[in-house]
């Protein structure tokens, strides 16, 4: 049984429960699948009862419920629910600006059941005459309506973005506000982009001023990248941007910064934790600041809202009540990494007609970056092709240019003819094995080292399931954030707890995407890899490698 599964099945039971009007169950069944979203293992590794109702937000009666999907395939309760309402509801009550109540109102006035009958009901003026639906609601369903199935990601649906694209689109957002000339003090983004989830619904963004916050907001409604405005308000805006992500601007006091970031990070899980840890203490906490009773003590920072609960600041990446608190109070907090302890980019693959001229480039990213080496990834086969061994490559390429280490490896599959390296690997400095091949699974045997040479990294995850790893010494395992999405081995936060080492890498294909380690640095941190486990933070990998 693959998480994946149950955490679809729970997210289903509680969409229906908001269609039906209950209180509280719906979010209790959210919670459980965001618990299970973050397990870094499978559930059905969880033998024992006990251990799955210790779980977040699981419980007997949610673990009940795993247990039946567990043996049977399904789960009665949800299909019970199922039999009362139409399935093509839920895509109704996921358009922007729906929700639950005005989806059973169309089904029960209006006899509405899915999209098409929704599309009708509007071309026909039923929802004219309906009460409370004025012209400008109408015209925002037509417009949510319009949006969905549509290229680009529309909002309401429950799509996400990849991170790598959500961050370019904040960056691009951000690059113009600060152009603008408009006088921020601070400009920031918070939640799900700052946690560095692999996927992102839409992004906050939060500004301070000493000044008049509308101005702040006028400026931005007219950014190049703003496509809609949803809401203008004094200290809040939603726009969509051309690539039809939502985003919400907040400005707030200087002195509230601090609540207010750590508020919009969230998670939800998160903050309500830290709320019911505070209230344990005699304080109400929210984005405004801490209180007790009416009185208010600022908190300008986000350690100062910690502090008033007797934390250290916690990491935003791990910020998922997945056992950052209890980590916290026993003085466990992992020192993860950070972008500034990684000290290369050990993965570019690169043709075999790589010459010094080509390096000058990645060198000056690499300089500005304060990067001391670069690795190059040869596939035999590609090579092979150009007539060319890896120790010509070697003796034609210089060690070392303007400071920056230039190291040369080898990629090969654990499967197929070139399972491990032979002569070509000669000048090689670092042996890269991926899982997959040309039958694009891993195979069955034991891992590498087992009877054999031991490569030095296991690469893309992507192609295949790895084989044992992550022991101690053993191979160092890639986690990577591509062009457009993020790659992660199986367990990777499992991996970091037993002490696997980790390579970090950015794949760059263009010089300028070595500033991606920035954003796998985040996706290290929030799968709790500390700095002392990546190998790319190390100021000599090979020659710790091979010692």
């Amino acid at each position: 049984m693959a998480n994946e599964e149950i955490v679809r099945i729970f997210y289903e039971i509680a969409d229906l429960l908001d269609l039906e009007g209950v209180r509280f169950k719906p979010e209790a069944y959210r919670r459980a699948a965001r618990t299970l979203e973050q397990l870094p293992s499978e559930v059905r590794t969880l033998k024992d009862p006990q251990a799955i109702r210790a779980l977040p937000g699981i419980g007997e009666a949610l673990s009940l419920k795993i247990e039946e999907y567990r043996e049977t395939g399904k789960v009665p309760y949800l299909d019970r629910l199922r039999e009362k309402w139409p399935p093509g509801l839920l895509e109704i009550m996921r358009l922007e600006g729906v929700g639950p109540k005005t989806t059973r109102r169309f089904h029960q006035e209006l006899g509405i059941a899915d999209i098409a009958g929704l599309k009708a009901a509007l071309e026909a003026g039923q929802l004219d005459h309906l009460a409370g639906f004025k012209a400008r609601k109408v015209e925002l369903l037509r417009r949510a309506l319009s949006q969905a199935g549509t290229a680009g990601f529309p909002s309401g649906g429950g799509r996400r973005i990849p991170l790598p694209e959500a961050q370019r689109m904040a960056d691009e957002l951000m690059a113009a506000f600060r152009a603008s000339g408009v006088p921020v003090d601070r400009l920031v983004y918070a939640g799900s982009l700052r946690r560095r989830r692999e996927d992102v619904g839409d992004l906050d963004l939060l500004a301070t001023t000493r000044g008049d916050p509308r101005s702040v907001m006028e400026a931005f409604l007219h950014l190049p990248p703003v496509r809609e405005v949803r809401l203008s308000g004094e200290t809040k805006t939603t726009v969509v941007l051309d690539g039809g992500l939502q985003v919400d601007l907040r400005v707030v006091a200087p002195e509230a910064f601090g609540a207010a970031w750590q508020y919009f990070t969230g998670s939800k899980d998160h903050n309500i934790r830290l709320r019911t840890l505070a209230q344990q203490k005699g304080w109400r906490i929210n984005e405004y600041g801490l209180y007790r009773g009416e009185e208010r003590t600022v908190a300008p920072t986000e350690e100062a809202v910690y502090a008033a609960v007797g934390f250290p600041w916690i990491p935003p990446e791990i910020r998922e009540n997945q056992g950052e608190f209890e980590a916290a109070l026993e003085g466990r907090l992992p020192r993860t990494v950070l972008p500034g302890d990684l000290r290369g980019e050990l993965h570019i693959h690169a043709p075999a007609s790589l010459g010094k001229e080509d390096l000058d480039p990645w060198v000056r990213q690499a300089r500005g970056q304060k990067l001391r080496y670069l690795g190059f990834v040869f596939r035999p086969e590609d090579l092979a092709a150009s007539a060319i061994r890896l120790e010509e490559l070697r003796r034609r390429l210089p060690g070392v240019v303007g400071g920056v280490r230039i190291l040369l490896a080898l990629e090969t599959s654990l499967r197929g003819p070139e399972k491990g390296p032979g002569a070509e690997r000669t000048g090689a400095d670092l042996w890269f094995a991926r899982s997959g091949g040309p039958g694009g699974t891993a195979p069955p045997s034991p891992g590498p080292g087992v009877g054999g040479p031991k490569p030095d990294l296991l690469v893309h995850p992507e192609d295949g399931p790895f084989p044992p790893a992550g022991r101690t010494g053993g191979p160092a395992v890639e986690l990577a954030v591509g062009h457009r999405e993020v790659y992660l081995p199986p367990g990777a936060r499992a991996l970091a707890e037993g002490g696997a080492t980790f390579l970090l890498s950015a794949r760059p294909r263009l010089p300028e995407e070595l500033r991606r380690l920035e954003l796998v640095a985040g996706v290290g941190a929030r799968h709790w890899v500390r700095a002392d486990q990546v190998l790319n933070a190390r100021e000599a990998p090979v020659d710790e490698r091979h010692a």
